[in-house]
C-alpha cells in the first residue's frame, strides 16, 4: 500500500530541487521533496556567491520566470557589483557574495511554508516504473513511484532527479576516500543502481572546492581590496531595498614560486595524477593543481579571500581549490603572502560523481527513456548553483505543465542563456562539468539582464506560480519602456532651439541637424541619464528601465541584424525531423555527423545544426536527402 500520493516528487533539496519544489506546489499542485538533510536546502557547498559572467544573467532569468534564487540572493547578500561595465550594458552583469548560513535558512524557510509541499527526511533508492507497449510497437516506461531507505513507497505523476553531486558520490583528500555527496554528508547508492538498472548511460564526473581558512589568522597588509557597488545592484525584479547585513570586502592575491615548488613537490600524492579519479574535471575552474600541470610556465596565479558570511570568520580560498593531503594544503596556503600563520578550519577536496548522458534528456528535461522522469542539475553533468536552480526551474515548469497535460515550454536560444543551456545540455557530448559565460550565447546582445522580465514573464504569465506582485511589476515596466521609448521617438531637436541649449548647458554636443532625441541618444557621448537631467525622461523612472531604453536605442541596428538571424535559424527549427530516422544510410554525411546525429535523435533541423561536429555542409545535404525522404 502507497504511504502517499503525489502528483509531483522531487528528489533532492540542492539549488535544484527547491526551484522544482516551489514551482511545482505554487502551482497547486501535491508536491514532495525528499531529502536526507532537509536543513541543507540550498546549500552554498562551494562558493559563497551568486552570479558573474553568464551566471548573474541567469539568475535574473530564474527571477523573470517566477523562481527563488534571485529573492534569496538578494536577502542575504553581504556584497554586490557590477560586471563587465566596461564592455558595455548588454553583457554587465551582478556578482553578489552571500551570507552562505542566511541563504540556506531563508530557502529552508520559503520552502518549509509553501502551501502543497511536504518535506519528508529519507533516501531514494529505487524508481519504479511501468512497462507499456505504443501503438508502434515500441516499448516504453511510465515512472509510477519510488522506494526510499526507510521502504516507504510514494507514487507520482512525474518525478525529478536533483541530486547535485550525491550520486556514487566519493570525495578524495589525497589518498583518503569517503563515500559523501559532499563533505559530512552521505551519498546516494542505490539510486544510481536504479537508474542503471533502466539502462541510462551514465558518466562519471569530478568538482572540487578549496580549504577555508579563520579570517583572524590573516595580514590583510599585503593584498588588493575588492569592495561592492554602491549602492548594491540586485539580482530580482522585486528586490527594492538593501538588506540589513554589513558590508564585507574580498581580496586579491597572487600564487608564489614557494606554493608552486609545494604542489609540483606532492604531485604524486594527489588523486588527480595517480589514476584514483577517473572522472573529468571542470576546464574552466580547475584545481590549483591542474593549473600549475597546464600552464608551467606561468608564474602566478589569481587567488580571491571571499568571506563566508556577514560575521562570519571563515575565508573561501577562490581559485586554490585541491585534493592534495591536509598536510601539504597547510604548506601550500602557508606559502601564500598575508597567510603565513593562516589556521585551516576546514580542508579542500575532490569530489567524483555519477551524471546522466545528454543524449537521454529532452529539451523539456523530461528523459527519452522514461515518461515522467526529469532529471536537473548537476546529475546532468553541470556545475554551478545557478545552472542547477534554472534547470530545476525549467524541469518544476515542464513537470506541471505534463502532469495538467499542457504543452511543454522550452525556451529557445535567442530567449535566453536558460533556453542557451538546455540545448547545449542536451545536445553536447558530456566531456567536463557544463558552465555557463556569456560567450556561449550567439545573440547575447538580446539576452541583456535589463530585460529578462520583458523576454520571459509573458511567457508564464498565465501560470499559477506567478504571483500578482511580479505581474503587476512586469507590465508596469512593460508600460514604462514603451511609453518613454515611443516619446523619445517622437520629440524632435534642431541646432539651436530650446531643447539643445540644455544639452549645450550640460556640456553635451548639440545636433548637427534635425533629430529625434532618441537618435541623438544614439551618440556615445550621450547618456540616458542625461535626458532625465533635462527633464526629457521623469527622475522617478527605475534605473532597469532606463538601462533597457538606452540599450534598445543605442544597439537599434545591431539587434535588428541579430533578429533577422534569428529568423533565419528559426526556419530550421520549424523543420521537424522524421522519428527513428537512420542516419548511417544518408551517404554523403560524414561519419562523425551521422555518428552524433544517430546518437542524439534532434528533433529539428535547427538543433541537428548546432550538435557538435554537425558541419554545415551536412546539414545542407541532410535538407536534400529529407526532401527525398519525404516524397517516398
Amino acid at each position: 500500500m502507497k504511504d502517499s500520493i503525489f502528483h509531483i516528487i522531487i528528489i533532492g533539496g540542492g539549488h535544484s530541487g527547491c526551484e522544482a519544489a516551489l514551482v511545482a506546489a505554487r502551482s497547486g499542485l501535491k508536491t514532495a521533496l525528499i531529502t536526507m538533510t532537509p536543513q541543507a536546502a540550498g546549500r552554498m557547498s562551494c562558493n559563497p556567491s551568486i552570479g558573474g559572467p553568464g551566471k548573474g544573467q541567469l539568475a535574473r532569468e530564474i527571477d523573470a520566470l517566477g523562481g527563488e534564487m534571485a529573492l534569496c540572493a538578494d536577502s542575504c547578500s553581504i556584497q554586490s557589483r557590477w560586471l563587465n561595465t566596461k564592455k558595455g550594458m548588454a553583457i554587465r552583469t551582478i556578482r553578489a557574495q552571500s551570507d552562505k548560513n542566511s541563504y540556506e535558512k531563508f530557502m529552508f524557510e520559503t520552502i518549509s511554508n509553501t502551501e502543497n509541499l511536504t518535506i519528508i527526511k529519507d533516501e531514494v533508492v529505487s524508481l519504479v516504473t511501468e512497462t507499456t507497449p505504443s501503438s508502434s510497437g515500441a516499448i516504453n516506461k511510465t515512472i509510477k513511484s519510488i522506494i526510499t531507505a526507510k521502504k516507504k513507497s510514494y507514487a507520482a505523476q512525474a518525478v525529478i532527479i536533483t541530486t547535485g553531486t550525491f550520486m556514487e558520490g566519493k570525495i578524495f583528500i589525497g589518498h583518503n576516500i569517503i563515500s559523501a555527496g559532499r563533505a559530512g554528508e552521505t551519498a546516494s547508492i542505490g539510486l544510481a543502481h536504479s537508474l542503471n538498472s533502466l539502462n541510462f548511460k551514465t558518466v562519471r564526473l569530478k568538482t572540487g572546492t578549496p580549504a577555508r581558512i579563520l579570517a583572524n589568522s590573516v595580514d590583510y597588509s599585503s593584498f588588493t581590496i575588492q569592495s561592492g557597488t554602491t549602492p548594491r545592484p540586485k539580482f530580482s525584479f522585486l528586490s527594492h531595498k538593501d538588506n540589513d547585513f554589513p558590508e564585507r570586502d574580498c581580496f586579491l592575491l597572487k600564487t608564489q614560486p614557494e606554493t608552486h615548488e609545494i604542489i609540483k613537490a606532492n604531485l604524486t600524492k594527489s588523486p588527480l595524477y595517480d589514476g584514483t579519479i577517473s572522472g573529468a574535471g571542470p576546464r574552466y575552474c580547475p584545481s590549483i593543481e591542474t593549473k600549475l600541470h597546464m600552464f608551467p610556465d606561468k608564474k602566478q596565479h589569481l587567488i580571491f579571500l571571499e568571506p563566508e558570511g556577514a560575521w562570519s570568520n571563515e575565508l573561501y580560498i577562490q581559485g586554490f581549490s585541491t585534493s592534495l593531503p591536509e598536510d601539504v594544503q597547510q604548506l601550500m596556503i602557508r606559502s601564500l603572502p598575508g597567510l603565513s600563520q593562516a589556521v585551516i578550519s576546514r580542508y579542500g577536496y575532490a569530489i567524483e560523481y555519477e551524471c546522466i548522458h545528454p543524449c537521454e534528456l529532452l529539451p523539456t528535461m523530461e528523459t527519452k527513456r522514461v515518461k515522467g522522469l526529469f532529471i536537473a542539475g548537476q546529475p546532468n553533468g553541470t556545475s554551478g548553483y545557478e545552472e542547477a536552480a534554472a534547470q530545476g526551474l525549467m524541469a518544476g515548469l515542464n513537470a506541471v505543465l505534463a502532469v495538467n497535460k499542457q504543452s511543454p515550454l522550452v525556451l529557445q536560444r535567442w530567449q535566453g542563456y536558460t533556453g542557451v543551456l538546455i540545448d547545449d545540455i542536451t545536445k553536447m557530448e558530456t566531456r567536463e562539468p557544463y558552465r555557463m559565460f556569456t560567450s556561449r550565447a550567439e545573440h547575447r546582445l538580446l539576452l541583456r539582464m535589463s530585460n529578462a522580465d520583458l523576454r520571459l514573464t509573458e511567457l508564464v504569465s498565465n501560470m499559477p506560480h506567478v504571483s500578482t506582485e511580479r505581474l503587476k511589476f512586469f507590465n508596469k515596466k512593460k508600460n514604462e519602456v514603451s511609453t518613454s521609448m515611443e516619446k523619445l521617438r517622437s520629440i524632435k531637436i534642431k541646432p539651436g532651439d530650446q531643447l539643445s541649449a540644455k544639452f549645450k548647458d550640460l556640456g553635451l554636443p548639440e545636433p548637427k541637424e534635425g533629430c529625434s532625441v532618441a537618435n541623438h541618444l544614439k551618440r556615445p557621448e550621450i547618456k540616458i541619464s542625461d535626458l532625465v537631467n533635462i527633464g526629457v525622461l521623469p527622475v522617478n523612472l527605475p534605473e532597469d528601465s532606463l538601462t533597457e531604453i538606452e540599450c534598445t536605442i543605442k544597439y537599434e541596428g545591431y539587434i535588428k541584424k541579430q533578429e533577422r538571424q534569428i529568423l533565419q535559424l528559426s526556419k530550421l527549427d520549424n523543420h521537424l525531423m522524421p522519428e527513428n530516422i537512420n542516419y548511417n544510410s544518408l551517404n554523403g554525411i560524414s561519419f562523425e555527423a551521422r555518428e552524433q546525429l544517430g546518437k542524439l535523435q534532434p528533433a529539428t533541423l535547427g538543433e541537428a545544426s548546432r550538435i557538435p561536429g554537425v558541419r554545415q555542409s551536412d546539414i545542407t545535404l541532410l535538407m536534400s536527402r529529407l526532401k527525398v525522404l519525404a516524397k517516398r
